[in-house]
């Protein structure tokens, strides 16, 4: 097991805790939220690039309309979120909630190591030694490799495991 392992299992952790403190019902907003702006984000990184001041690179130009789309996304369910978690305050959280609020949290870890381990695809950390001997390497870059068609094509055809 090498720190990257270690790491990967360190965020599958922080977000099932997280999960259980916010329970079910926060984590079913904050879930969809990341998986809506994951897929939007390269469908609106499309319109918004060519938006973009004084980016002419069509890779990069892609992934930081893709960062920007994500993170708005994210901000506005956030928005939801808390009106949301307004309502829920009058019903209460039952320890019912805050468990399943938990098997959300490792769901959103998931899709939280894959973004990673696309992100990773771009650099030479694959072929670094601690990449190529973790324990978790070929799970999740065959997870990741599912998700690469719905990103740009110019940043998909960036990534690169081997």
């Amino acid at each position: 097991m090498t720190g990257l392992d270690l790491a990967a299992l360190a965020i599958v952790l922080l977000f099932f805790l997280l999960g259980l403190k916010r329970g079910l019902v926060r984590e079913v907003i904050s879930l969809a939220a990341w998986l809506v702006a994951f897929f939007l984000a390269g469908r609106l990184a499309q319109w918004l690039g060519p938006h973009l001041p004084g980016m002419t690179e069509g890779g990069l130009r892609d992934a930081v309309a893709m960062g920007l789309a994500f993170i708005a996304i994210l901000l506005a369910a956030m928005l939801l979120s808390m009106v949301l978690k307004g309502l829920v305050k009058v019903v209460g959280l039952s320890l019912e909630d805050r468990l399943l609020g938990g098997v959300f949290g490792l769901l959103r870890g998931g899709v939280v190591l894959v973004l990673l381990v696309l992100t990773s695809g771009l650099t030479a950390l694959p072929q670094t030694e601690v990449w190529q001997r973790s324990a978790l390497r070929a799970p999740l870059e065959a997870l990741a490799l599912n998700f690469r068609p719905l990103l740009p094509e110019s940043l998909s055809k960036k990534i690169r495991f081997t």
